[in-house]
């Protein structure tokens, strides 16, 4: 197993747990949870999770903030450095 829970366990239908959790249906233990229409529509990868708890909302939060700024900060740092008289 890795570091991210693969391979994950098969999941024959979309049902809803003991502990009122959503399990997706899950017929691959290698791929992510994805929605074709989505991906057709935003034309991009993407993961469908679903976020039972503050504290996992605050974790996507902080990962979608610092994914979306990630290429801004490295290019602010690369503009500033020669200013510097850095390399």
């Amino acid at each position: 197993m890795c570091r991210f829970n693969f391979p994950r366990p098969l999941v024959p239908e979309t049902h809803v747990n003991s502990l009122g959790v959503i399990q997706l249906e899950r017929n691959n233990q290698w791929v992510t949870p994805w929605n074709p229409t989505l991906s057709s529509i935003l034309r991009c990868n993407h993961d469908i999770s679903f976020v039972p708890t503050l504290t996992m909302a605050f974790s996507a939060v902080y990962y979608m903030t610092n994914y979306a700024t990630k290429y801004d900060a490295e290019l602010r740092i690369s503009q500033v450095k020669p200013r510097l008289g850095q390399t």
